[in-house]
């Protein structure tokens, strides 16, 4: 399969140079088939009018022979809901994807490798995601074209609708037995599965914007792992004051992971994760996850044990105040 007829999908809200320079990242491989969509302005917000109104005008500039679909919402309804829904749009209409939110910058060999790994592993159960980013060195264990992971970064990725299918619409329980022995069969690392519950618990709560976790709960539930690069081959240029995620210093330590194509010329010799190389990636989400700061550790097991105590109606009021203003 050719680079450019993979279909591509486009998330963007209010960053109208990021969304410009993914689009002329785009047309370096002249993607033939184009789903852009672009959350609506939040409610009282002037500057979101003029700054939505931006990114969706950027339509203008796929002027290569292209078919261009949009979803441009009237309305806010925030990022989880407007990823789940965009992504439910186009597997509606296709097989495969590659998803690019604003600020995830591939370089031409990307679109390669989705090309190559969407068309070996289309039928194989065992694998959900190809993934862009790799955070790890290229070493005597990473040296191959790429490797099997349990731990699927979002920077640029590509699925299969066979897999979003497979999406998890209701977050469990994070404390529930079976949860937990899934996810240590899965990971293999108690330091990883006590992480991730965390992301759970989150995901939970009625006003969390985080989507990815219940991708994730996804291919835990069907045992299936992603595909990452021997090398970076998606810029996060997005480490930004108006990003909605990853606003912290200590993200700043991705940006040395420069795009570049892969060394290797040959494919790993079997599908089982590479748990030496998740340790070395986990390594930089320790370093990196401010869910793994003590401080942020405490704080949330303080307000566990407040709610204890606090009327369930009285706990429902805080957090229908909390979705309110961050609406």
């Amino acid at each position: 399969m050719k680079p450019g007829n993979i279909p591509v999908l486009i998330l963007a809200f209010n960053r109208p140079l990021l969304t410009k320079s993914l689009i002329e990242s785009i047309s370096k491989v002249r993607s033939k088939r184009i789903y852009f969509a672009v959350d609506g302005p939040r409610v009282h917000n002037e500057n979101d009018l003029h700054l939505v109104s931006e990114v969706r005008n950027l339509a203008g500039l796929i002027d290569w022979h292209c078919e261009v679909h949009t979803l441009f919402r009237a309305e806010n309804i925030g990022l989880k809901k407007s990823m789940i829904q965009a992504l439910d749009w186009v597997f509606e209409s296709e097989e495969q994807a590659i998803i690019l939110e604003d600020d995830c910058h591939p370089i031409p060999e990307f679109f390669e490798f989705c090309a190559e790994t969407l068309t070996k592993y289309k039928n194989d159960n065992r694998i959900m995601q190809i993934s862009g980013t790799s955070f790890v060195s290229i070493s005597g264990v990473n040296n191959a074209r790429y490797y099997v992971s349990a731990i699927n970064d979002i920077w640029g990725w590509a699925t299969w609708k066979r897999a979003w299918d497979l999406f998890e619409r209701e977050v469990p329980e994070h404390d529930n037995q079976d949860l937990q022995d899934k996810l240590s069969k899965y990971f293999g690392d108690r330091k990883i599965v006590k992480w991730f519950t965390r992301y759970v618990e989150e995901a939970a709560s009625p006003n969390s914007q985080v989507w990815s976790t219940q991708w994730t709960l996804s291919l835990i539930k069907n045992m299936a792992y992603t595909i990452v690069p021997q090398t970076n081959l998606v810029a996060n240029v997005g480490f930004t004051r108006d990003a909605t995620h990853l606003t912290g210093d200590s993200f700043k330590l991705y940006a040395k992971f420069k795009t570049q194509k892969i060394k290797s010329n040959f494919n790993p010799s079997n599908l089982f994760v590479n748990r030496t190389l998740d340790s070395e990636r986990f390594a930089l989400i320790k370093a990196t996850d401010s869910n793994l700061r003590l401080k942020v550790q405490f704080v949330a097991k303080f307000r566990r044990i407040i709610v204890r105590f606090v009327p369930a109606n009285l706990v429902e009021k805080i957090r229908l105040i909390k979705c309110r203003n961050n609406a």
